[in-house]
């Protein structure tokens, strides 16, 4: 059976001028704010996801990636002063071919 495949997207070293780090890609743990359906092919498989930091701006960053077409988002967290604050959508790629891997 074909399984998608994880293949390295092509993060930004930077968004809005800040320098990101970034974490190898690993499979989304189960979170309220990781869709597990993607907006783009509906796979609703665990897509894959990487976080960032940096050091010149506290805050992390958060990739999430469809493992079948490769759709990317970056969020990150900003507060809201009175509120708690939101994820907001800061960077993406738009959906790639997919690759399948072939379990023998």
């Amino acid at each position: 059976m074909s399984q998608p495949t994880i293949v390295p997207v092509a993060l930004p070293n930077e968004i809005d001028g800040v320098p990101l780090s970034w974490e190898p890609w690993d499979l989304a743990p189960i979170m309220s704010h990781i869709p597990y359906d993607c907006e783009h092919c509906a796979f609703d498989g665990e897509p894959a996801t990487a976080l960032a930091t940096s050091t010149e701006q506290r805050g992390r960053w958060t990739a999430v990636r469809c493992r079948r077409c490769q759709a990317t988002t970056v969020t990150t967290f900003q507060p809201e002063a009175g509120r708690l604050g939101r994820y907001v959508r800061v960077w993406s790629a738009p959906p790639q071919p997919w690759t399948a891997e072939v379990s023998a």
